[in-house]
């Protein structure tokens, strides 16, 4: 990609500079949001930016006219075109505080980065993934743990994790030893024809799709709840499914030695990933 998009203003790759005092790059302070780009709009915008929101309150950033769902769309729509994009990206919207100050800033203030990155939307959810389980690090539970910080390390380091033992992709676990999520998706069970997925409260993040999701089941008339999910409840699932806003809905094969079917997720996936 060519261009990408500054506080509102398309520049060059070559030309952007970010400062060395970023707060983002020095303290974690800042917010994201990957959102998927197919057939000509921004999926899912209003609930990502209600929850970007969210977080910028948290991190008392102040809010102006600029974060509007409007304006973004179209700094997002500005930043396609100029990166003359066809067909499907993934987008990445990053918020940081302006630079000043140590770990007490000195001003308030935001800026934003809209990134275009080409993606392979081949993902029908079908082939099934093979989790394992990280646990050298148990996630916290506080009121930055549904937000999309800037500071991943528990994820990152669930990611070598991941690929020195060659799963797809890992189950993390908090502070009381239940399942939270995995490194990049909300998790699903069904279990005698019922969904459940981890509550908010156990210090999952507040995902786009998992929202979504859980409205869609709930249109067509199943049962959803959410609850804590402990390891036995895990393994004790019919299906499994994880959920994010850029591959939709992906069906969990396996954990360890435990199979799963799909066939509850299968038509799920249907109306997710091919709406």
């Amino acid at each position: 990609m060519e261009f990408l998009c500054y506080n509102g203003t398309s520049i060059s790759y070559d030309a952007f500079r970010l400062e060395i005092d970023n707060r983002s790059f020095r303290y974690g302070d800042g917010l994201f949001e990957s959102i998927k780009y197919f057939d000509g709009q921004p999926l899912l915008m209003p609930l990502h930016i209600n929850r970007l929101l969210k977080g910028m309150s948290v991190l008392c950033l102040d809010i102006d006219p600029r974060f509007e769902v409007e304006n973004l769309a179209q700094n997002i729509q500005d930043i396609v075109k100029a990166n003359r994009i066809n067909d499907t990206c993934r987008l990445r919207l990053s918020v940081f505080r302006e630079s000043g100050g140590f770990y007490a800033p000195q001003k308030m203030g935001a800026s934003y980065i809209i990134e275009c990155i080409s993606m392979n939307d081949s993902n029908d959810g079908n082939g099934g993934v093979s989790l394992g389980v990280y646990e050298e690090i148990p996630k916290a539970i506080n009121i930055l743990s549904n937000l999309k910080t800037s500071n991943s390390l528990v994820f990152v380091l669930a990611g070598i994790y991941k690929n020195k033992n060659d799963f797809d992709d890992v189950v993390l676990m908090n502070e009381k030893g239940n399942i939270v999520e995995t490194i990049s998706s909300n998790i699903f069970l069904v279990k005698d024809n019922e969904f459940s997925t981890p509550l908010l409260s156990e210090g999952c993040v507040e995902g786009v799709q998992r929202e979504h999701v859980i409205e869609k089941i709930k249109m067509e008339g199943m049962l959803v709840t959410e609850k804590e999910i402990t390891m036995d409840k895990l393994k004790s699932a019919d299906e499994v499914f994880l959920t994010n806003a850029i591959h939709g809905i992906s069906w969990v094969r396996k954990l360890d030695e435990k199979m799963y079917s799909n066939q509850k997720t299968s038509s799920l996936i249907k109306m997710i990933n091919h709406p």
